[in-house]
């Protein structure tokens, strides 16, 4: 709204950046407009009062898009970056990525155009607010304070409002201050106590609401003085941090150690495989065979017992190569008796043999 007139959720601009950003329709019936920050990036804006009767086709020419972030819009708001103004001079739109949107009116008085200017903040965004000087957003693992003008000489005071010779600065161009807050989901409009400090209410990533009382200077060197119970609230915070971080780690470590593990038998069990099948070729082409390193020989014998004849068949697995036949492997023993009688369709009858075992290192025999 162009009127000065300001409460939670609501801002006033100048008359002559409101009139450029909303039309001159909006301006001359002094109509609220609604701000939407979309989740695609859109920011968008409704007077609810324009000229015209209902059903002549206001109600559609209403909603018009002023920019596109091309990131969901986390924050909007307006800031007073120069004194002696009749309202706020700057809109500010913030990217949950970062992405900050200054609108202001630039030029000279005959012609003046509303100015829009992209700068980068350190995200993610989680949440942002502000105050007349200062822009607060969390980052979900810190709270920053940016000063939207130029530092006083002396001091840069988070309620002080910048002279109205300091125009807006990019915020690129000013390094945020870290609060060293952490956790932080949701922030509140900052109000300022009687002695001079900044509070905000805050809504923690654990559920609770907080109340965060701000310096006057973060910058000037000076740590943040905090009771005995904000200082054991914040180290049990950063140790269940920490404990939360060093479990993540712990599931990253075992998952790649598993990773490696099943790698390293797959290799292995290619290796192998690279000795067995020229092996088995040479076999299939009848051509004789070499020596293979995994080699199987098989040694019969005749056997009586109560006066019945018995042919036994021993099977030996020699492991000559340099690695371990781990758990997974099988041998696997086909026996084919004469070639009669035959099946009805006229092939001979066998049968499979298989020998699981756990493991057989390089130069030991297994015999069964």
């Amino acid at each position: 709204s162009p009127k000065p007139s300001e409460g939670d959720g609501l801002y006033s601009l100048e008359p002559i950046l409101f009139g450029l950003l909303f039309g001159v329709d909006a301006a001359l019936l002094s109509s609220p407009v609604i701000l939407c920050g979309l989740p695609d990036g859109r920011l968008c804006c409704l007077p609810v009062r324009l000229p015209g009767k209902p059903g002549d086709g206001v109600e559609e020419r209403r909603v018009k898009m002023l920019f596109h972030l091309g990131q969901p819009v986390a924050f909007i708001g307006a800031s007073l970056a120069r004194e002696k103004e009749k309202g706020p001079c700057c809109l500010i739109a913030v990217g949950s990525s970062g992405k900050v949107l200054l609108v202001k009116a630039e030029g000279g008085v005959d012609g003046r155009v509303a100015e829009f200017k992209e700068r980068c903040l350190s995200g993610p965004v989680q949440s942002a607010c502000l105050s007349s000087s200062h822009l607060y957003y969390s980052t979900g693992s810190d709270l920053l304070a940016l000063l939207l003008g130029s530092p006083a000489p002396e001091a840069a005071d988070l309620t002080q409002r910048p002279s109205s010779e300091q125009a807006l600065q990019p915020p690129a161009l000013q390094p945020p201050i870290s609060l060293n807050v952490c956790g932080l989901l949701a922030l509140t409009k900052p109000t300022e106590t009687p002695t001079g400090a900044v509070q905000l209410l805050a809504f923690s990533l654990r559920g609770r609401l907080l109340r965060v009382t701000l310096p006057k200077r973060p910058g000037s060197g000076h740590g943040v003085k905090l009771s005995a119970a904000q200082v054991g609230q914040k180290m049990k915070d950063l140790l269940a941090g920490i404990g939360n971080v060093s479990d993540r780690v712990s599931t990253l470590k075992r998952r790649v150690q598993e990773k490696n593990d099943a790698l390293r038998s797959l290799n292995q069990v290619f290796n192998i495989c690279c000795l067995l099948i020229p092996n088995q070729k040479q076999g299939e082409d009848g051509a004789p065979r070499c020596k293979c390193p995994i080699s199987c020989r098989i040694a019969a014998r005749w056997s009586r017992l109560l006066q019945q004849d018995s042919l036994l068949l021993s099977c030996f697995l020699e492991n000559s190569s340099d690695y371990v036949l781990e758990h997974g492997w099988t041998l696997c023993i086909q026996v084919f008796p004469p070639p009669y009688p035959l099946t009805p369709k006229g092939e001979g009858s066998f049968r499979t043999y298989s020998f699981p075992f756990d493991k057989l290192l390089p130069g030991q025999n297994l015999e069964v």
